[in-house]
């Protein structure tokens, strides 16, 4: 039974340190602002399930038109502003930010 406790808690401990280590892991461009986060959870508990769009409105206020997030370690780009989403997925740039191949087929 002690074997197995000391296991479990090695475990535990471990993926407490790889999550710590990939929440410090630095991106490879600068991400924009956001609110603080909790390792794990990220921003999950400051979002109001039945109104998220309150938060994001405040989170706009407090941080810019585009915000970074993390929620259960999936990770979010906000964009708070009409003209700012305008204006990414404007003809010409939205192939920048689409994230889909080109393909000739749609040239034609």
């Amino acid at each position: 039974m002690h074997a197995i406790v000391t296991v479990a808690a090695g475990i535990v401990s471990l993926l407490a340190l790889l999550s710590v280590w990939k929440s410090k892991k630095s991106p490879s461009l600068p991400l924009p602002p956001g609110p603080p986060q909790i390792p794990f959870f990220g921003n999950s508990l400051d979002i109001d399930i039945s109104e998220p769009h309150v938060t994001y409105t405040r989170w706009g206020h407090q941080y810019g038109d585009i915000i970074y997030s993390r929620l259960l370690g999936q990770e979010y780009i906000i964009v708070n502003s009409e003209k700012v989403a305008r204006t990414l997925s404007d003809t010409r740039r939205s192939v920048v930010y689409a994230g889909r191949p080109q393909l000739s087929i749609y040239k034609l």
